[in-house]
């Protein structure tokens, strides 16, 4: 693999010297090419610096998908600013927040949102409209820009389930070390399609938007909305000849069940992560698309959206969806709670080292010292592998070296005196061929402590039963592990990510 010390303007560039009059962006009918694109988002970064905006700032970009969305993030890496995406769907105190934690004074946005911000004081709205037609005050920004590998391209909040949302800094080295790696895996072709549908605070759009961008391929912006509506998200996949999609595994679940025949012929990619999914729906993904190459993947934010790969074939013993082997450049560990190597088959901790690692969180040295912690197995002494990220994910490493996700640390609870892990009850009803979704939840509601099963079955199993269900598991797991409810969904809810909402499940069982 090469060098992935570059950042993305460089990528990018490269390109656009290659095949200038090349298709760049869809968006509905209309279109730019790699040239109008790479015009466009030099005049962003013209009107940033003009501004006085300097290397690292952050600017915060409160857009809906558009072709003026792909313009301006890619123009506010050309001016060594950060980019800091806030989802048009968060509340006020969310948007405060970010601005206050990133240390935003300039947001990007459109005419329509800018009302949006008239409870909130100190920030400078830029149009990005206006920007698009900037005319710079000076012509200083002829001469090639210098980048940095060692900036920081963008910050992302996680979820702040447990608290406030925490910003990630993500470096360009990082996340193009993710690119060129897609690069030389995927091997999208020029007149290939990949489809931006994921929220921007969601870190699979990054990739979904420079990938195509940096690979001489074409990326389709989706309207906005598109996930709410899949007939509408068919027909952009059918309109744009879609080669390659990213999936939430609900999502992916859900789309299959709407397809018709001949629909969405043209993906010769899909992407599924976010979240564990089972071997059955990697069954239904191949039957329903199989001209389609489905992988999984997995990343946690701080490790530039994604570390693990694994490719699915419908052979795995056991009907594992294991989430794979490292990236190029990167290493995982299964440690435990000291830090030290468990065995082949025994449930540890993975830890990812390499140089997709963020440097920390954003204003929280507690929170970052705690999670990036020196790593005691660079035995080679490689810079790039002298940090450890303790994910807080409970996974196995199996004897041909794949990893397979069991579940959160936080998700280990004790019941009756038992310890257990709620992965392991999730992980036994997926491997059940009638199941493409579950999620175990332990509740503490009026003095008791008890299980809750949830799952979507297969359209093609619909005669599957409670009883059936927990007898599967009886034969697989001791007592104390069957929820003492199972309930049977058409899908589940999902939060704005397209993750499932878990607490929404939660309140469920318990009202």
């Amino acid at each position: 693999m090469r060098n992935a010390a570059t950042s993305i303007p460089q990528l990018f560039e490269e390109i656009v010297s290659c095949q200038p009059h090349s298709t760049a962006v869809l968006f509905d009918k209309n279109s730019m090419t790699y040239q109008e694109l790479n015009d466009e988002a030099d005049r962003v970064a013209d009107k940033l610096i003009d501004i006085g905006v300097g290397p690292q700032q952050s600017i915060g970009v409160f857009m809906e998908r558009s072709l003026q969305l792909i313009s301006c993030i890619l123009g506010i890496f050309k001016s060594r600013s950060v980019y800091v995406p806030i989802s048009v769907e968060y509340p006020e105190e969310r948007i405060k927040y970010i601005l206050k934690d990133a240390g935003i004074n300039v947001v990007i946005t459109q005419e329509n949102l800018a009302p949006l911000f008239r409870n909130i004081g100190g920030i400078v709205l830029l149009d990005i409209n206006q920007i698009c037609s900037y005319s710079s005050l000076s012509d200083s920004y002829s001469s090639p820009r210098m980048y940095d590998a060692n900036d920081t391209a963008y910050i992302l909040y996680t979820s702040g389930t447990t608290g406030n949302p925490k910003g990630v800094p993500i470096q360009h080295a990082g996340i193009c070390n993710r690119l060129v790696w897609m690069k030389e895996t995927y091997k999208l072709q020029p007149d290939e399609v990949l489809l931006h549908k994921a929220p921007i605070g969601f870190d699979v759009s990054v990739c979904e938007i420079f990938y195509p961008l940096t690979s001489g391929a074409v990326v389709a912006v989706a309207k906005p909305d598109i996930n709410k509506n899949i007939r509408k998200l068919i027909s952009e996949i059918n309109d744009h000849r879609v080669t390659m999609v990213h999936f939430i595994p609900p999502l992916l679940d859900l789309f299959l069940d709407f397809l018709d025949p001949g629909d969405c012929e043209s993906i010769r990619i899909i992407v599924c992560g976010g979240e564990k999914w089972s071997f059955s729906l990697g069954e239904k993904t191949l039957e329903k698309l199989n001209k389609a190459e489905l992988y999984n993947g997995y990343g946690p934010t701080e490790a530039s959206v994604g570390v693990g790969f694994w490719k699915f074939d419908g052979t795995y013993p056991d009907r594992f969806v294991p989430i794979g082997k490292p990236i190029s450049n990167t290493r995982f560990y299964v440690l435990d709670s000291k830090l030290n190597k468990v065995g082949d088959g025994e449930i540890g901790e993975l830890c990812i080292s390499g140089v997709c690692l963020s440097s920390g969180y954003i204003n929280k040295p507690d929170a970052t010292k705690d999670k990036f912690v020196s790593n005691p197995h660079n035995h080679d002494n490689i810079p790039s592998y002298a940090r450890l990220y303790r994910t807080g994910d409970l996974v196995r490493q199996l004897r041909d070296g794949n990893i397979v996700y069991v579940g959160r640390a936080d998700g280990q609870v004790k019941l009756r005196g038992m310890r257990l892990e709620l992965g392991e009850i999730e992980n036994a009803l997926l491997s059940n061929e009638a199941i493409t979704g579950a999620v175990v939840l332990y509740h503490e509601c009026n003095g008791k402590t008890f299980l809750s099963g949830h799952v979507v079955v297969s359209k093609l199993s619909s005669d599957v039963n409670v009883n059936q269900l927990q007898d599967y598991l009886r034969d697989r797991l001791p007592e104390f592990m069957i929820p003492g409810s199972i309930t049977i969904h058409n899908r589940f809810p999902t939060t704005l990510n397209g993750k499932t909402d878990k607490e929404q499940l939660k309140r469920l069982v318990e009202k």
